[in-house]
């Protein structure tokens, strides 16, 4: 089986608005990330190399400030026409909150991982 997608021009546009949500970082240079070696267990650990030699990916700092981001997401909003924010949504856990809404089956998963490639 195989899968073909079309490029539909409203998923395309989803991707850029997120996108546009950040414009002004900088693009990272490569992984210098280590995997939390948490508390996996000693024998999941030996089918693997050495926990502190493993790598993993994460994304990079953001080097924007608030009200950097928050410009961004307004400007965004405006060209959207959504009701345009006064403030970033953070929780303790996330400094920003951003959500893709769109109806069931019109490819929201496609859109986050064409977001996820997107520079």
């Amino acid at each position: 089986m195989k899968l073909i997608f079309k490029r539909q021009a409203y998923q395309t546009n989803a991707v850029a608005s997120v996108v546009d949500c950040f414009a002004g970082q900088p693009l990272g240079q490569g992984l210098s990330y280590r995997i939390d070696p948490g508390k996996a267990a000693a024998s999941v650990q030996a089918r693997h190399q050495a926990v502190d030699e493993m790598e993993g990916f994460k994304n990079a700092e953001l080097a924007l400030s608030d009200h950097e981001l928050l410009e961004n997401i307004q400007t965004v909003q405006r060209r959207q026409n959504l009701p345009v924010s006064d403030q970033l949504v953070t929780t303790p856990v996330c400094k920003i909150n951003l959500d893709i809404e769109m109806e069931t089956g019109t490819g929201k998963t496609y859109c986050y991982i064409k977001t996820v490639k997107s520079q």
